[in-house]
């Protein structure tokens, strides 16, 4: 394995799984590659969290429009919870709360919005659009204030 300073120079990108599972220093990246390492671990861990909202989410909707209590379906809601605030306590150890919190709801909010669009016919107006449009650039200012 090439040594880990070089690991995000030329076609080395090889190198980042292995990167995210240790916990980089000064020592082993220079700065630019430690901002790299900042933004993307904790990147994952979000939309890991973002996607276990939209799943118990979706998972409570089915629950309340079918009046099944499946235990299945239950134990599926109640672990994509879990998991999905696990995934945020991880994101947080070195994130800021703002911003950690910020992205994790609105990707979750932004998912569980396209799946009740999409399989459970909620409206598709031009106004909820825009609301969503809005929470996208929210993010995205969020997020770039953070840096």
């Amino acid at each position: 394995m090439p040594h880990l300073s070089a690991a995000y120079s030329g076609d080395e990108y090889h190198d980042i799984p292995h990167l995210l599972l240790f916990q980089p220093t000064s020592e082993h990246l220079n700065l630019g590659q430690m901002k790299a390492i900042w933004w993307l671990r904790p990147g994952l861990y979000l939309m890991s969290g973002g996607l276990m909202e939209a799943v118990w989410a979706t998972c409570l909707k089915y629950v309340l429009i079918s009046h099944s209590m499946r235990l299945s379906l239950i134990i599926l809601l109640v672990a994509a919870m879990c998991a999905s605030v696990f995934f945020l306590s991880l994101a947080l150890k070195t994130m800021p709360l703002g911003t950690g919190y910020a992205l994790w709801t609105s990707m979750g909010a932004m998912l569980a919005a396209l799946v009740g669009i999409r399989w459970f016919g909620e409206s598709f107006e031009l106004s909820r659009l825009l609301g969503l449009a809005l929470v996208v650039i929210g993010t995205a200012l969020v997020l770039r204030g953070a840096r």
